[in-house]
C-alpha cells in the first residue's frame, strides 16, 4: 500500500483520490496516515465499501459499477486507482474510459495487475495463483496494457515491474496444489460433507503445513533476487490523462 501511495506522490500531491474495486478500503486505511489533506473515496460493487467508510478509512463510498457511476463523477478526481481490479472485469477498455471521465485534465490513473509474463508463472504453471479461475478473466502483458491505455486517452509515465513484486508465489502455489487433493468443502454447489470427508480434508491440510511453510520460506529467500527481475508476480503503471 505504501509503495502505491509513494508512486502516486512522485508525480502529484493528490487532493481527491478514487480507488475503484476498493473492497473494504484497506489501502486507504494506510494511505490515511500518509495523506492527511487528501479526500479518499472508494467504489465497489457490494456493501464492503460502505463498511470501509464506517471504519473511517475513506471519506465517501460509492456502491455499484464504475461504468454506471462515471458520468456522475466526471472530472472530480486527480487520481483514480485500480489495484487488482482490471483482471476481474469483462471490458477493461470500458473501465479505462470511465477513469478518463472521472479524472480531471492531467489526472493520474494507477493500475496494478498480475503479470502474465511472470517468471513464476513459467516455473509454477497451472499452480500459479494469479490464474485464479474463474475470477480472473483477463491477464494483460505490459506492452498490450500500454496500447490499451493510449487507446483510452492516457499516456503511461512510470512502470514498476520487479519493484512491485509481492513475495507470495510459492506459498500460494502450495495452497493451490493442496486444493487439488482437498478443495473447499463448505461451498453451495456441493452436498454437505460427511464426517469422513471432513477428516480426510483435515489430514491433508495438517500434513500440508510443512509444504506451505517451505513455500513461504522460498518466497522470502528469493524476494531480493525477484525484485531485480523484469517480470515477476505483478506490475504497476501510472498513466496521465491526455
Amino acid at each position: 500500500y505504501e509503495q502505491r501511495v509513494d508512486m502516486v506522490c512522485g508525480h502529484i500531491e493528490p487532493k481527491r483520490w478514487l480507488d475503484v474495486g476498493c473492497g473494504h478500503g484497506h489501502m486507504f486505511s494506510r494511505a490515511r496516515t500518509m495523506l492527511h489533506d487528501t479526500r479518499l473515496e472508494g467504489l465497489d460493487f457490494g456493501s464492503a465499501v460502505s463498511v470501509g467508510k464506517s471504519r473511517g478509512w475513506m471519506d465517501e463510498a460509492h456502491e455499484g459499477l464504475f461504468v454506471d457511476h462515471a458520468a456522475d463523477l466526471a472530472g472530480r478526481f486527480d487520481v483514480v486507482s485500480m489495484c487488482h481490479y482490471l483482471e476481474h472485469v469483462t471490458d477493461q477498455r470500458a473501465e479505462m474510459r470511465a477513469a478518463h471521465t472521472a479524472l480531471s485534465t492531467g489526472g493520474l490513473l494507477l493500475i496494478e495487475v498480475p503479470d502474465p509474463e511472470s517468471v513464476f508463472m513459467r516455473l509454477l504453471g497451472r499452480h500459479w495463483m494469479p490464474w485464479y479461475q474463474p475470477q480472473h478473466l483477463h491477464l494483460v502483458p505490459t506492452v498490450q496494457l500500454a496500447e490499451m491505455l493510449r487507446e483510452c486517452g492516457f499516456e503511461p509515465v512510470e512502470w514498476h515491474t520487479g519493484s512491485a513484486h509481492s513475495p507470495n508465489d510459492f506459498l500460494l502455489a502450495s495452497v493451490v496444489w493442496l486444493r487439488r487433493f482437498s478443495p473447499n468443502l463448505d461451498v453451495p454447489w456441493r452436498d454437505p460433507p460427511s464426517i469422513l470427508a471432513r477428516l480426510r480434508h483435515g489430514l491433508i491440510w495438517t500434513f500440508g503445513v510443512p509444504l506451505v511453510i517451505a513455500g513461504a520460506l522460498a518466497d522470502k529467500l528469493l524476494a531480493p533476487l525477484a525484485k531485480r527481475a523484469h517480470h515477476v508476480s505483478q506490475y504497476r503503471v501510472i498513466a496521465r490523462r491526455v
